[in-house]
């Protein structure tokens, strides 16, 4: 059925004219200081930097949005085993502490309040972007040690074009995914498919010979519309649908065969007026999450949950002179209900002001707030103060401070019998200090942060023995990121460099223990050789040691790890592009672990191949 969805696909993108559009095939994994459709994004992060993952990044690293994050940036990612769920830890906070922006609505899941990044899957979006730190002025609750931002840039120009990649790899590892872009001067039409199948079953050692029960496959659609009704109006229409079958490894072959499917359908409606000095933005989104559970695949019974939620958002920006205004309205209304969960609603009603004022062209200045309403808590006003400093040609200062915070989600409040509805949110005072360099072909940032994390949610055994959640911790987390890229020309081809190096102390202030699974070094390194049409890179990846309970006991960690990947392309023509490379991951074998008692694969064969019409 997947395959006659695909051939379709491709059919009705061939009705349309075809036109070649041009693959920088000599692009290195790098972070630029990104320039995107979302206007807080582009023009409210003041004193904070932004790093874009670029289109040829992207297909450098083309299945999993974890994988991307975790090789390309200083950014740590944890994996539950291979193509399990993959959180986020941005500057040693939790998944739930990191906001999912898909074009400018937060998309984290009401019931555990994070995004999955492997299910994520990021290859039928125009941009994808990060900002580290403190967001929440802006994107609500869950930016507290940062934000990613998913968006549709819908453009009006004649244009057609087409991408088809292809993936077969070990342990029957599909990825398919195709892409038409077609535009007029009226008219913007967007549709992405991708599907991932992977049967998971590479060796292991220990108690199994293989990872047993690990099947996953993911079906993507992204389609994407914008009509220009006149000279200031555009209306937009997003929709995206995302279906997933996962089964959860056997950590012992006495376990039952558990299953997991969740289907995702997000749909986004935007009117946007724009002048010469305003700008008008409204949303209205739907957004449904649906799952079930089975704890034995050999029995029928499953354990379902749905959650609905409705959001509606009002940007207005205003500018006069060197004053640039924006305030934003937000309201949120969200159902839930299921086998494990009390059925109930939640709303929001929140309201933020920003104000930036621009010195000169060298100088710019920004604060806000937001306060919020909600029918189940108390949140705290919310503030955010940046300044950035181009202070000479080339060096630029940049230091922010903020507030941030984090409602309890549906399975905190309201999961059974252990739903705690009498939780506060979790606030966070951050500082950050930002350092970045530009000298001709090279580029190198330093940003030392500081993040205050106060009624920290965690779930703890009460005096019965039964899990519930408490706000127990207070958490400071402080360090440094740094990055850096160079290329230059060497022989008859170009070299480029990419280096991050990231350095988190996560300290529970009761106990002056590091928080487990959070380590304090993580770096990565990546090189491209590109010689007329062959393309070669190579990936290395270092992951310090990691303590896997909370007493930080030296006898049980996760030994640090080191991987290598190389990949070796080839461009076979120009018109239309075509090329295929063979890529090798875990170039050594290397034995290792990202949680305890969940293997991730050893060497892993790609093939690969790419076409764009």
């Amino acid at each position: 059925m997947l395959y006659r969805i695909v051939f379709t696909v491709l059919l009705v993108g061939n009705c349309f004219q075809f036109w070649s559009q041009e693959i920088d095939l000599k692009a290195i994994q790098e972070l630029e200081d990104v320039v995107v459709t979302n206007p807080q994004l582009k023009d409210f992060s003041t004193g904070q930097y932004v790093l874009e993952l670029t289109d040829s990044l992207r297909r450098k690293n083309p299945i999993r949005l974890s994988e991307l994050i975790q090789l390309n940036t200083p950014f740590f990612i944890r994996e539950n085993g291979y193509g399990m769920v993959a959180s986020p830890a941005f500057r040693g906070t939790t998944a739930q502490q990191t906001a999912v922006v898909w074009n400018g609505i937060n998309i984290n899941s009401q019931f555990n309040g994070q995004g999955d990044f492997n299910t994520l899957l990021g290859g039928n979006f125009n941009r994808l972007s990060i900002r580290p730190g403190g967001g929440s002025v802006v994107y609500g609750t869950g930016a507290i040690g940062g934000s990613i931002h998913l968006d549709s840039e819908l453009q009006f120009k004649e244009k057609t074009s087409q991408e088809f990649q292809q993936i077969y790899g070990s342990f029957n590892t599909i990825d398919s995914r195709y892409r038409l872009q077609h535009s007029t001067q009226k008219w913007s039409f967007q549709l992405g498919v991708n599907y991932n199948y992977s049967d998971n079953d590479f060796s292991t050692s220990g108690n199994l010979d293989n990872n047993t029960n690990g099947r996953f496959k993911h079906l993507n659609i992204n389609l994407d519309i914008a009509h220009q009704l006149t000279e200031k109006d555009q209306i937009k229409f997003y929709s995206w649908i995302f279906d997933s079958e996962r089964n959860l490894p056997l950590r012992r072959i006495s376990e039952n065969r558990q299953a997991y499917q969740n289907f995702d359908f997000r749909n986004l409606v935007e009117w946007e007026n724009q002048g010469e000095d305003y700008r008008s933005t409204l949303r209205l989104a739907y957004l449904r999450e649906d799952f079930s559970f089975q704890e034995n695949k050999n029995r029928p019974s499953t354990t379902s949950n749905l959650a609905e939620t409705l959001h509606l958002r009002y940007d207005f920006s205003y500018q006069l002179k060197k004053f640039q205004f924006n305030t934003l309205v937000n309201y949120e209304n969200a159902w839930a209900s299921g086998d494990n969960l009390q059925s109930d609603t939640r709303s929001v009603l929140a309201t933020s002001l920003i104000g930036k004022y621009n010195f000169n062209k060298n100088i710019q200045a920004q604060a806000s707030a937001r306060k919020e309403w909600s029918n189940l808590a108390d949140s705290p006003v919310l503030y955010s103060v940046g300044f950035n400093w181009q202070a000479f040609s080339f060096y630029q200062l940049k230091v922010n401070a903020s507030k941030n915070f984090r409602i309890p989600t549906f399975n905190d409040l309201f999961w059974g019998t252990s739903g705690n509805t009498s939780l506060l949110p979790e606030t966070a005072q951050q500082y950050e200090f930002g350092n970045h360099f530009n000298w001709k072909e090279i580029r190198f940032s330093a940003t030392f942060f500081l993040n205050d994390i106060e009624q920290m949610i965690r779930w703890m055994p009460n005096q019965n023995g039964i899990w519930q959640p408490e706000n127990v911790d207070h958490v400071k987390t402080y360090g440094g990121e740094f990055s850096s890229t160079y290329q230059f020309d060497l022989g008859a081809g170009q070299l480029k460099v990419n280096a991050n190096y990231s350095y988190t102390q996560a300290i529970n202030q009761a106990t002056k223990n590091q928080l487990r699974y959070t380590p304090v070094h993580k770096a990565n390194f990546s090189t491209a050789y590109a010689l007329r049409k062959w393309s070669f890179t190579h990936q290395f990846l270092w992951i310090g040691d990691q303590f896997r309970q909370t007493d930080n006991d030296p006898n049980q960690l996760l030994k640090a790890y080191y991987l290598q990947h190389i990949l070796l392309s080839y461009e076979f023509s120009q018109q239309p592009k075509m090329q295929a490379g063979i890529r090798v991951y875990n170039l050594f074998d290397t034995e290792y672990q990202s949680v305890d008692a969940r293997p991730m694969p050893g060497r892993m064969f790609h093939l690969e191949f790419l076409i764009q019409l």
